[in-house]
C-alpha cells in the first residue's frame, strides 16, 4: 500500500514507491562467496547471511589455508621427485 506522501511525490517528482524489495545492502557477499562458504566449507546459510564482507572472506582464506594441496601445491611433486623448488613472491624457480 502507498501512503499519501509517496504517491505525491509519484506523481509530483517521478519518485516510485518502494515495490517490496529490499535495496542490497552496500557491503552484501558475493554470490560465488556465499556458494564456497556453504558447499565448500560447509558453513551453514545462517551463519554465512550474518557474516560481514570481511568476515567471510577472511573465512575462506581460513580455509583455503589449512587445505595441505593449497598451502603447498609443489610439496607432494617435489617429495615423490626429488626435486627442490622454491616459491618467492609468486615465482617458481628450481633450486
Amino acid at each position: 500500500m502507498v501512503g499519501d506522501d509517496e504517491f505525491s511525490a509519484c506523481v509530483e517528482d517521478g519518485m516510485l514507491p518502494a515495490r517490496g524489495a529490499a535495496p542490497v545492502p552496500a557491503a552484501a557477499l558475493p554470490l560465488a562467496l556465499v556458494w564456497q562458504l556453504t558447499h565448500t566449507v560447509g558453513m551453514d546459510e545462517g551463519v554465512v547471511a550474518r557474516m560481514m564482507k570481511e568476515q567471510a572472506v577472511q573465512a575462506i582464506n581460513d580455509y583455503w589455508m589449512s587445505q595441505e594441496s593449497v598451502r603447498s601445491p609443489l610439496r607432494s611433486w617435489t617429495k615423490s621427485t626429488g626435486c627442490a623448488w622454491e616459491v618467492r613472491a609468486n615465482q617458481i624457480s628450481r633450486v
